[in-house]
C-alpha cells in the first residue's frame, strides 16, 4: 500500500481483511474512465501484477478465491481463469481480488532480513522524490527551478497558482513540506550536482544558488548536509 505509487500508479488500490477473506480493491485512475477498453486493461493488468506479487511472497501455489470485475465480459481480451486459478465474475460492484485470509499467516518465501532495510530505505527515498515532483509541491518546485538564484516569493507563487497564501501553505503541509524546506531541498540537490559533476568554484556555485558569497553558501551547505563542500569534492 505504501509504495504502490512507485510501481504502478495507474490505479488506486485498497485492502481489507475479515476473519475468512482478504480483498484487494482496484480502481483505475480517472483518465481511464473515458475509454472502456483502457479501463479494463488497467484493471486487469493491476490484478495480474498483484497475483504475481502474492505468488512471490506467499509461494507459487497461491490462488485467489475469486476475482470480481465491475464491467461485462468482453470478446477482445480478458483474464483467463486457468492462469489466475480461480473463477472470474463480471458485472460486480467493484474490481476485487478475493483470497482466503489464512494466506496472510504464511512467512514470506523470498523474505530476507539483510536486504529488507536497504530496500525500504531506497523506496523511502524514491517516495520522497516522487512527492517533490507531484501535487502542489511539484508545481512550486518547477517554479523555483526556473530561476533558483532569484526565486519568486511564496506570495508570488500563490498568485501564479491562483490560490491564497493560507490555502497554499495548508496544501503543502498536507504533502509534508514547507516552502523553505522545498527551496532548501532543491538548492541541496543542485549544490551536490555542481560539486560532484563540475569543476565550478564555490564562489560560482554560491552565485548560481542565490548566495551573496561562498562563506554563506558553505554555512548553508553544512546546515543542509552536515558536511563541507570540500568533503563532497573529496568523495
Amino acid at each position: 500500500m505504501r509504495y504502490h505509487a512507485l510501481a504502478a500508479p495507474l490505479a488506486a488500490i485498497d485492502f481489507i481483511e475479515d476473519k475468512a477473506h482478504a480483498r484487494w480493491t482496484i480502481e483505475p485512475n480517472l483518465h481511464a474512465l473515458a475509454d472502456s477498453a483502457l479501463y479494463r486493461f488497467v484493471a486487469e493488468m493491476q490484478i495480474g501484477i498483484h497475483i504475481s506479487l502474492m505468488r512471490d511472497v506467499m509461494g507459487p501455489g497461491f490462488v485467489p478465491f475469486e476475482i470480481k470485475l465491475a464491467y461485462p465480459q468482453a470478446s477482445d481480451f480478458d483474464l483467463p481463469p486457468d492462469s489466475v486459478g480461480c473463477p472470474v465474475r463480471y458485472d460486480q460492484p467493484a474490481n476485487q481480488i478475493v483470497f482466503k485470509a489464512q494466506w496472510l499467516d504464511r512467512s514470506a518465501d523470498l523474505g530476507n532480513k539483510t536486504t529488507y532495510p536497504t530496500i525500504v530505505a531506497l523506496c523511502d527515498d524514491l517516495l520522497g522524490d516522487l512527492k517533490l515532483r507531484t501535487g502542489v509541491a511539484g508545481k512550486i518546485r518547477a517554479m523555483l527551478l526556473r530561476d533558483i538564484a532569484n526565486p519568486p516569493t511564496f506570495e508570488a507563487i500563490a498568485k501564479l497558482l491562483g490560490v491564497n497564501d493560507r490555502s497554499l501553505r495548508r496544501q503543502l503541509r498536507q504533502q509534508g513540506f514547507s516552502f523553505r524546506g522545498l527551496h532548501d531541498e532543491l538548492r541541496t540537490q543542485l549544490a551536490l550536482k555542481y560539486l560532484r559533476n563540475t569543476t565550478l568554484a564555490n564562489d560560482d556555485i554560491a552565485l548560481a544558488l542565490g548566495f551573496s558569497d561562498a562563506a554563506n553558501f558553505r554555512r548553508a551547505f553544512h546546515r543542509w548536509t552536515n558536511k563541507a563542500p570540500s568533503d563532497i569534492r573529496g568523495e
